[in-house]
């Protein structure tokens, strides 16, 4: 019953790690017998998405290296061993193993949806967002990219195991790493990861973590305590098994028998803090080796409590019942300092297994993921996390510009809980009217009442973090015009403001509409112009409908001189022009020979590209005929070809067999917005030779989408759609297509 002192010896590292028996003595995992062993752990169904994410990132392991020197392989594999001993699910470990593929642009989402499934491909974008915390200083991550983060680490908790379990394997390695590297890896682990850690209440990991950034932060301080320990580790051991030895004889004769006891030494770093705190030496250090008692049930803890403080002389200021008063990360045990054999403090900790299993693995103790479990929309689970998450920002006590940005998001955002426990981030301060047109306009417009926390609140109640927000809706859109009143407390939006405005526009509507008739008629009876269809008007001016233009009339945002002038245009366009029976053949000066386009076996056509369709080499093409600049080239699907009222005027076109020319073409792209978006496609661009003509971006927030549209010259329609299949494999990027007329 009674177990002995364990040091592990290598590298002078006091955090003890248990060897499987899929690992060798150097600690190299092997994989095949790693892969049977989750056989065992997992259902058929689990492990059967484990493995064909292993067996393919197997297969590829030597063509891919990351930074660390480690292939993505084994990286993944040792990432992967980290999550099992924290009883992680198969889909979290999958996911460790495809993340790297989808960070080089191997794998896109569509892959790892359509191959695995949607949960799989959120863990691998959640883990990539939060990589936004690892760069380096010089590119420091947007707050947006920050903002993103912190919202996927609440959605799923498990992304944040991911990133401990990768940050862990870096540590234990970074011996191989240059010094400065080794340093930022360090500093960021204190920074960030440890506090994250101890917050997750994951023991072993985070001391783990603080003892390795310790060593690289300040080696010769690491070293010169590890030496101390190590130079007395014999007179220790011999101290610590007569301190087990009285206290077991202790406690079995007060009829305690349910029982382990272990010893164990301090953690460097906990050492070097306790050092610093009462400014003494290791040397004056007596408690460096505490005793752990672990009981069946709580009742024996407060019984071996109470035999200890019998017996012994106990040091109250050292004393703390964190069962009775647990750690807001849900640590329990009790905590006391007794004065031992040989005048020594020794310093004793009792808890239960169970309470030693949570102090070990954190909330992961209790987290089990099954196929198809719901767990990932439960809010109790979700805010029990958010709330850690608050407490984590409070624990970082750094002054890097990467953890004041993340205070910030705290202190200027607030995290709202949809009722399907889906989480909502808006600036502090934020209403009930601004959470319901965040998430859709109608909703906004509906909403007649708010519960929060299932209690009614007024709709000028400013939204707390961790608050789950139901929004009490009408069958008919009713906004009040009082909404819009900065001072009354409503709003505080300009995004919710604008959609309120927008409605009372459009509300004025009719009267705009009956209003615009009238000046339109007046003004063609001005100016003694000719009927014409009203439609065409509209779509020239680039309005939905004939009503929007009457409307911008009435309103004055269209002007009578743009109207009469546009319709003069018009006018000119419909006038009849003759067209000769064979097309006019270019002069020699006028030709445009960038344009490689026949009819049949006449070449050097007066020809210019179109500008709705542009079409390319390879494109099914027709020539239109038009009054005094020569054939345009459409392509034959092109709308204006289609529905053009003159068919009279369409030539059959062909291009030249061999050509030099190119041609602007227009790309639309959609994907979610992350940082480093733009470069990826403009590079992707680049590494074909393609010149990039233009390029204009929009963002969605509501869903963080992206659409990107682009013009680049293109040779042919095989090298266009080349690029397209490049396009398509940037991360993030959902779709790819040209642009249509």
């Amino acid at each position: 019953m009674l177990k002995q002192l364990r040091f592990l010896q290598k590298d002078k590292l006091m955090v003890s790690r248990k060897k499987t028996e899929y690992q060798t003595a150097q600690g190299e995992i092997k994989a095949s017998i790693w892969l049977a062993n989750m056989k065992q752990r997992f259902t058929a169904k689990e492990f059967a998405k484990l493995q064909k994410a292993f067996d393919f990132a197997e297969h590829l392991q030597h063509e891919h290296q990351l930074k660390s020197g480690f292939s993505f392989f084994t990286q993944s594999l040792n990432i992967a061993e980290i999550l099992s001993e924290l009883n992680l699910d198969a889909t979290t470990m999958a996911a460790t193993f495809l993340m790297y593929f989808v960070e080089a642009n191997e794998l896109n989402q569509e892959d790892i949806i359509e191959t695995f499934d949607t949960t799989t491909c959120k863990l691998i974008i959640g883990a990539m967002r939060m990589s936004a915390i690892s760069l380096s200083h010089h590119h420091l991550p947007d707050v947006d990219n920050l903002r993103k983060m912190l919202l996927a680490m609440v959605e799923d908790i498990r992304i944040v195991f991911i990133k401990l379990a990768e940050q862990t394997f870096l540590m234990r390695n970074a011996k191989q790493l240059e010094q400065s590297q080794r340093e930022k890896l360090a500093k960021l682990t204190f920074d960030i990861y440890a506090p994250l850690a101890n917050r997750l209440g994951i023991g072993h990991l985070k001391w783990e973590l603080e003892d390795l950034a310790f060593r690289y932060q300040e080696p010769e301080t690491y070293k010169n305590i590890a030496k101390s320990l190590d130079s007395k580790r014999i007179d220790r051991e011999q101290y610590v098994e007569k301190v087990t030895q009285h206290l077991s004889t202790l406690l079995t004769n007060n009829n305690i028998t349910n029982f382990e006891l272990t010893g164990r030494a301090k953690h460097i770093y906990s050492i070097h803090k306790k050092m610093k705190r009462k400014a003494v030496t290791y040397a004056q250090i007596y408690d460096a080796t505490a005793v752990r008692v672990l009981t069946k049930n709580i009742e024996d803890c407060y019984a071996v409590l109470s035999c200890i403080h019998a017996t012994y002389i106990h040091i109250p200021e050292e004393f703390d019942d964190y069962v009775a008063h647990p750690k807001p990360n849900g640590y329990r045990s009790i905590h006391t300092a007794i004065i031992g054999p040989e005048e020594k403090n020794v310093e004793v900790q009792i808890r239960t297994l169970t309470m030693h299993q949570e102090s070990e693995l954190g909330v992961a103790a209790h987290w089990k993921y099954k196929e198809g479990a719901q767990t990932e929309n439960n809010y109790e689970e979700k805010i029990a996390w958010l709330r850690q998450l608050i407490e984590w920002q409070n624990d970082l006590s750094g002054k890097s510009e990467v953890q004041a940005d993340i205070k910030n998001l705290f202190s200027d955002r607030v995290y709202i809980f949809t009722p399907a426990g889906d989480v909502i981030d808006l600036p502090k301060n934020a209403t009930p009217l601004d959470f319901a047109y965040t998430i859709h306009t109608q909703l906004g417009h509906r909403c007649k009442g708010a519960k929060v926390n299932d209690k009614i609140v007024p709709l000028t109640y400013q939204l707390q973090t961790g608050d789950k927000l139901d929004i009490l809706t009408s069958k008919e859109p009713s906004p009040s015009r009082d909404w819009l009143n900065k001072h009354s407390g409503y709003i505080t939006t300009s995004k919710a403001r604008s959609k309120v405005f927008h409605w009372f526009k459009k509300l004025d509507y009719s009267k705009h509409v009956a209003d615009g008739r009238q000046l339109f008629e007046k003004e063609i009876k001005q100016n003694k112009l000719p009927v014409i269809e009203q439609a065409k008007i509209a779509k020239q001016l680039n309005y939905k409908t004939v009503d929007d233009m009457f409307a911008a009339i009435s309103h004055g945002e269209l002007k009578s001189t743009q109207l009469t002038n546009t319709i003069k245009y018009l006018l000119q366009q419909d006038a009849p022009e003759t067209i000769d029976e064979q097309p006019t053949l270019a002069k020699e000066s006028v030709v445009d020979s960038s344009h490689a386009v026949k009819l049949g076996n006449i070449s050097h056509l007066m020809t210019m590209t179109a500008k709705c369709c542009k079409p390319l080499p390879g494109d099914k093409i027709s020539g239109f005929i038009t009054r005094g600049r020569g054939i345009t080239i459409h392509r034959t699907d092109c709308k204006n070809i289609i529905n053009t009222p003159f068919p009279e005027r369409l030539l059959p076109m062909s291009w030249e067999a061999q050509s030099t020319s190119v041609y602007p073409v227009d790309v639309e792209i959609v994907a979610y917005d992350r940082e480093g978006l733009i470069r990826d496609i403009t590079t992707a661009i680049a590494n074909e030779k393609i010149k990039l003509l233009a390029l204009n971006s929009n963002t969605t927030s509501l869903d963080n989408s992206a659409k990107i549209d682009v013009t680049v010259e293109i040779h042919d329609l095989a090298v266009f759609k080349t690029l397209l299949t490049k396009l398509i494999k940037i991360p993030m990027v959902t779709s790819a297509k040209r642009k249509q007329s």
